[in-house]
């Protein structure tokens, strides 16, 4: 099962992550969960999970120039950050 949002890190299921990185201060902890084509992001102070892309089991590619939460993934992958802003 996949909490909602704002739930707590230990209470989110994650079906087949595929990409995990920290963001560059190591304030969040982000995730590519592929079987429910969403990435999430972790807060690693208060461990609250939010969605930032894709729509919890609809697989499909849409969205382009859109907000990142109203598009749709199809198997999210590997995750990289850069300090390139």
């Amino acid at each position: 099962n996949i909490a909602p949002d704002g739930s707590f890190g230990n209470q989110t299921g994650i079906n087949s992550p595929s990409g995990i990185a920290l963001d560059l201060n190591n304030n969040f902890l982000f995730y590519s969960d592929d079987s429910n084509f969403i990435i999430r992001r972790v807060d690693l102070s208060s461990t609250r999970v939010f969605t930032i892309a894709g729509q919890l089991g609809n697989r499909d590619f849409s969205g382009d120039g859109q907000n990142s939460i109203n598009t749709t993934l199809s198997v999210p992958g590997k995750l990289f950050f850069n300090n390139n802003n």
